[in-house]
């Protein structure tokens, strides 16, 4: 368990693309081996590679055994794959440089079914050997050590255009290695075209006496199988789950207390990779959850290039692939066939369909058989281009994010965050609806596929939509024990697709909340009781305690307590305000643009409580004579007139004079560091 645990955080470099992952995927890969080793009632790293490619057969999706490699969220069956790739990839590490075999290398399912035959014939007791012979370039037999190539017969595999060719030799009926026939048909081994290697193949072999021998080079190679004194993952007392654990989390507090720096900083360090490239399944997986059926069932008939059925087409990777991010399980080959009449072109006499839409480029043969009729027509061109990007694999990226990013606002609903009826424009005007999905259901798509990484939805100004409203049915799913894969998961059918969905456990939810916007007794309580809150104050220590002789963080403290007292703490000022002041000129701009404006709202231009907060120091003044001037002794209760000296601004005296009368003792806290506010 232990050894396969480095492994997993190792990899193993090109061309295999079996990548390294972080440790806290490394412990969910062995949580859902663990499920599957409690499920199958065998130990999974024990196993050797062909077992372990049937197994994996059937935890994969759509196997006999798929809900349990949807367990924790796919962490069951994303870690047997990795599994297999790794051993795989341990087993074919020197094909690296035999050039006839690129193919069947950088092949996922073709590398697995040549290794799954080879491995069988080495365990039956089969040496194998690379030769200079094209037609044969690698073949198994029994051959002595001094030996390059077997002498009494062999079995010859050679791989071209995306199939294996198998012959074999047959030694003489009396060899030095005995006169005892081995079946190749025992082997149960069947190929990718479902045709038993070897079939009716008789030859003379030796008994079988244990592995064959390898290549020269293969003792480089590391072992194959865990030794059976290490403790297997599901042996009594070992409980492994996963350490990172999903977080919904709301950052709150007044304006300029960091909100924004600290989760930029969070995104960055837990939600970013740099100079990397997805997960090849993952990036196909994004492409495509993007593209149209239309555009889907396009790329599927310029990659097989010649006409097709529609039975092809659904079992395309790419249409199957498409249905799972779609959650679709029924109606599947009705809505290959909608696309493809939908823009078969107006001439067919094969495809008798009313109502057309462009692009017009399909058409079928009397064998019900499609095809695109203009491979010239210009949108064919960008979906030529698409294909071979999608054949090229996901690039190295400058940065990966795995993450999206929201703002809540009083008009935002349930139609943009979960999903919505949207309408969409042909190019003959006609309107039709479709179901799009929101922000939350791709990124929750996104995370599913890939388990190996947390995903972060950031909702900004969260207290201020309408939660009832934007999360619906929704708001019980984003719970952390409700998640798919935890004990009280819990899964909804969407009122507009009809389809069920649950909230992925490697998605974290993070919200911002500015509570001088609104108070934090307003929120909805649905909300408060499913979000950890996470305050951030006011960090004094961040300010200059002397600018041009302007102590900057007894300035804000002070303004901040009064502010408190006469308003209340919800409302103090933060230090982002003031972190960048080096001089005077810096601080009067500060206060002017940003300060001033900010009290004015908060104390609704009371401006005896503004006087307040700044000791009388000149600031803000009173109009003489304003009343008598302007109303005479007409009305004695009118209102006094105040206005902001800007030339008060420019003396630092004024400034001082917010704190000088305070005594020392009362900025303790501030020079301990023990408050914030």
């Amino acid at each position: 368990m232990n050894d396969f645990r480095k492994r997993f955080l190792e990899g193993l470099s090109k061309p295999f693309e079996v990548k390294p992952v972080s440790e806290n995927s490394a412990d969910n890969y062995l949580s859902g081996l663990n499920r599957i080793e409690e499920d199958y009632g065998s130990k999974v790293f024990n196993l050797e590679i062909p077992a372990l490619i049937d197994l994996y057969d059937i935890y994969k999706v759509n196997g006999n055994k798929e809900e349990v490699g949807n367990t924790y969220n796919g962490a069951a069956r994303a870690a047997l794959k990795k599994l297999l790739d790794l051993k795989v990839a341990d087993f074919f590490i020197h094909f690296i440089g035999q050039k006839e075999f690129v193919e069947v290398i950088q092949n996922e399912k073709h590398r697995n079914e040549l290794a799954k035959f080879i491995y069988t014939l080495h365990k039956k007791g089969f040496d194998w050997f690379f030769t200079d012979n094209k037609r044969s370039p690698l073949k198994a037999g029994r051959k002595k050590k001094s030996k390059k190539i077997a002498t009494q017969g062999f079995v010859k595999i050679a791989y071209s255009k995306n199939s294996y060719t198998v012959s074999y030799t047959s030694p003489s009926v009396k060899s030095e290695y005995g006169e005892e026939p081995i079946d190749l048909t025992t082997l149960d081994y069947q190929s990718i075209n479902n045709e038993s290697y070897g079939a009716n193949f008789l030859a003379k072999w030796p008994p079988n006496d244990g592995k064959g021998f390898l290549p020269d080079d293969y003792s480089k190679i590391r072992e194959l199988t865990i030794k059976s004194e290490v403790k297997p993952v599901s042996s009594p007392g070992v409980k492994l789950k996963r350490v990172q654990v999903s977080k919904n989390f709301i950052y709150y507090g007044p304006p300029g207390t960091g909100k924004t720096y600290t989760l930029q900083k969070l995104l960055k360090e837990q939600y970013t990779e740099t100079g990397t490239s997805e997960e090849p399944e993952v990036w196909l997986n994004n492409k495509l959850s993007e593209l149209s059926w239309f555009e889907i069932i396009t790329l599927i008939l310029l990659d097989i290039d010649e006409e097709v059925s529609v039975t092809e087409i659904v079992n395309h990777e790419y249409f199957t692939k498409k249905l799972a991010l779609n959650g679709r399980t029924a109606n599947i080959r009705q809505t290959a066939w909608a696309a493809l009449q939908t823009h078969a072109i107006q001439d067919s006499k094969t495809v008798k369909y009313a109502k057309r839409i462009e692009p017009l480029i399909f058409d079928k043969n009397t064998e019900s058989k499609w095809t695109i009729v203009d491979q010239k027509h210009e949108v064919i061109v960008g979906f030529r281009e698409q294909l071979n990007e999608l054949k090229a694999g996901p690039p190295v990226e400058d940065e990966i994010k795995r993450f999206e990013f929201v703002t809540f606002h009083q008009s935002y609903g349930y139609e943009e965050f979960i999903e919505g009826l949207r309408p969409v424009t042909n190019d003959d005007g006609d309107i039709s609806y479709v179901v799009k999905p929101g922000i939350l259901k791709r990124l929750c798509k996104r995370a599913e596929a890939d388990p190996s990484h947390q995903y972060a939805l950031v909702i900004d100004e969260i207290n201020r939509g309408n939660i009832s409203k934007i999360f619906g049915e929704l708001i019980s799913l984003i719970e952390i024990d409700k998640r798919a894969g935890e004990k009280h998961e819990l899964t909804v059918t969407l009122p507009y697709s009809n389809l069920p969905f649950s909230v992925p456990n490697n998605l974290d939810i993070i919200g911002t909340m500015n509570t001088a916007d609104r108070s934090l007794t307003h929120i909805d309580i649905a909300l408060r009781r499913r979000f950890e809150f996470k305050e951030l104050r006011t960090d004094y220590s961040l300010l200059k305690d002397n600018v041009d002789g302007i102590d900057v963080r007894k300035l804000l403290f002070t303004i901040n307590k009064r502010i408190e007292l006469l308003l209340d703490r919800e409302h103090i000022i933060g230090h982002a305000l003031l972190m960048n002041v080096s001089n005077l000129a810096g601080l009067k701009q500060v206060f002017i643009s940003n300060i001033m404006p900010l009290l004015e709202e908060y104390f609704f231009e009371d401006w005896d409580k503004i006087k307040q907060v700044f000791n009388g120091n000149g600031f803000v003044s009173e109009l003489k004579d304003a009343h008598t001037t302007w109303l005479g002794d007409a009305n004695e209760y009118a209102a006094k007139s105040y206005f902001v000296d800007p030339k008060a601004f420019d003396e630092i005296e004024n400034y001082t004079a917010v704190y000088q009368s305070i005594e020392g003792k009362n900025f303790a806290a501030l020079f301990s560091g023990q408050e914030q506010n």
